[in-house]
């Protein structure tokens, strides 16, 4: 489950999909035709989303009583890395040591079975840690975003920092564009989609 943070007095959470669902722009009409009804009732009368407990695709859908905690949290897509960016998060966790293995968990189990930190200490010095690896790859967080010495721009430009999670979950998309329409699917490249 997402861990929702506030800014300036806006709740925030990650709501990054699982999985996509995709319709091979190769296969037969009448194949394309039967992959789209079949995702449209997943999406619009199945009741997937109530079994997996997460969040219905169909923008205007309420979220589900056991994400009721959620109510009033606007949801964030991620969006990919800039170019030369793919390895930054990794880089910066694996430099901070804080967001890898076993060990923070363990650090706090540590900290609460022997008294030896209190848990503001901990995370301070976690933050301290993280602010030193973004520093060590050139990344500097301001009040207006955040900028990488990688692409010298700031990373929210072009990024729909607003949008709801589920854009782009269109069931009625038209798959006959002449491209494969594979989006997170485990298969990005379509090969393996439906037909």
């Amino acid at each position: 489950m997402p861990f929702p943070v506030t800014v300036n007095g806006q709740r925030a959470a990650s709501s990054g999909g699982n999985y996509a669902y995709a319709i091979n722009n190769k296969s037969s009409f009448d194949n394309q035709i039967a992959s789209m009804l079949y995702v449209k009732w997943l999406l619009e009368e199945s009741p997937i989303f109530e079994d997996e407990g997460s969040i219905p695709a169909l923008k205007g859908e309420p979220l589900l009583d056991s994400l009721a905690e959620f109510e009033g949290v606007e949801l964030l897509s991620d969006n990919p890395p800039m170019a030369g960016e793919e390895s930054l998060y990794d880089d910066i966790r694996m430099e901070a040591e804080v967001l890898s293995g076993d060990y923070p968990p363990s650090e706090v189990l540590e900290a609460a079975l022997y008294g030896t930190k209190e848990l503001d200490d901990l995370m301070n010095e976690w933050n301290e840690q993280w602010t030193k690896a973004q520093e060590s790859f050139g990344v500097e967080v301001t009040e207006d975003g955040v900028t990488s010495a990688f692409s010298g721009a700031d990373a929210t430009d072009g990024a729909d920092a607003g949008a709801d999670a589920t854009d782009g979950a269109d069931a009625g998309a038209d798959a006959t564009d002449g491209a494969d329409t594979a989006a997170d699917s485990g298969d990005s490249n379509g090969d393996d989609a439906a037909e």
